[in-house]
């Protein structure tokens, strides 16, 4: 089994960044709570990213859409992101 996939995709979500994320919005929830949030938070994340794995291809085929064009479609976000952050202004 190839790891590259997994390690490439938890690079991408990064987990461990989003834990302080989830404590200070979930601060004031019981503990029951944070576990349902919890489930639903990763149940939804599974449900994409698995309907993604098998039926994206599928989608990008039926729009008509080439792989080559989302990469670059995808590069085009990444750069016009990154010149937001490099014009940004201090708060």
């Amino acid at each position: 089994m190839d790891l590259k996939p997994l390690i490439t995709l938890l690079a991408i979500v990064n987990p461990l960044a989003i834990v302080p994320f989830f404590i200070h919005y979930t601060q004031g929830f019981s503990r029951e709570q944070r576990q349902r949030t919890i489930r639903t938070a990763a149940l939804s994340s599974f449900c994409v990213i698995a309907a993604c794995a098998l039926l994206g291809l599928q989608i990008l085929e039926f729009f008509n859409i080439s792989l080559q064009s989302f990469q670059v479609g995808g590069g085009m976000l990444l750069l016009i992101s990154a010149m937001n952050m490099l014009n940004a202004q201090p708060a």
